[in-house]
């Protein structure tokens, strides 16, 4: 074998050798670059998880300011006559014409309904201006009645005796008062009633914004 052979064979095993040392590299140099990737994608992962903990938290914050704007947004109507105060959204009005008034005989004489206080807060200034076919679509109000009766008597005959249109009744503790909640139905219009019985007088609101009269009565307290 001649020196331009041994030549020859010496280049094509180099070539050979610069080939396999040539993918070795590169596939140690993928390898890294995966094993980068898949760190970046764990940190995105965490930061992401982060991210989310903070918009968590972010909500849960705006909700607890929601409350808290509720509760600085609350006036405080206080009635002399009634001995009772309750709080609704500052920028509602109260129709108070008759909150003051004595108890006065309403409808039959064998009912011997009396009733007196009427006081309604409302979104809308005097909303008993409207009716059915001119009520405003988005005109909220929270009514109050206040029923003379025996001091001796339950609620629950009370209930029974006035004839009570619901659905459903349920018991209710507000401040240490005990009553009840009335679910309405069709015979009631919808309306949601409330009733707290303190001595001789019956407490009866009512409204179709329920969530609003929770708000309310939950401030309510008797003198």
């Amino acid at each position: 074998m001649n020196q331009k052979t041994l030549n020859i064979i010496f280049m094509v095993v180099f070539v050979f050798l610069l080939s396999v040392v040539g993918i070795l590299l590169f596939k140690t140099d993928k390898t890294k670059n995966n094993e980068n990737d898949n760190l970046s994608n764990s940190e995105n992962v965490i930061q992401d998880n982060n991210n989310d903990q903070v918009i968590l938290d972010t909500k849960d914050q705006q909700s607890n300011e929601e409350e808290s704007n509720i509760e600085n947004n609350l006036k405080t109507y206080q009635n002399i006559k009634y001995s009772y105060s309750v709080k609704y959204p500052s920028n509602w009005y109260v129709d108070a014409t008759y909150s003051e008034k004595d108890f006065t005989l309403r409808g039959p004489v064998e009912d011997n309904n009396f009733i007196g206080g009427d006081t309604t807060w409302s979104n809308y200034k005097n909303p008993s201006q409207y009716n059915p076919g001119n009520m405003p679509s988005d005109l909220q109000s929270v009514n109050l009645l206040i029923y003379k009766t025996d001091s001796n008597i339950i609620l629950n005959d009370f209930v029974k005796i006035k004839h009570f249109a619901y659905s459903d009744l349920s018991n209710i503790t507000i401040n240490g008062i005990s009553g009840f909640v009335l679910k309405g139905n069709s015979e009631s219009q919808g309306l949601t009633g409330v009733l707290l019985k303190v001595e001789d007088k019956v407490f009866y609101f009512n409204s179709k914004s329920e969530v609003l009269m929770n708000q309310m009565i939950k401030t309510f307290e008797v003198k």
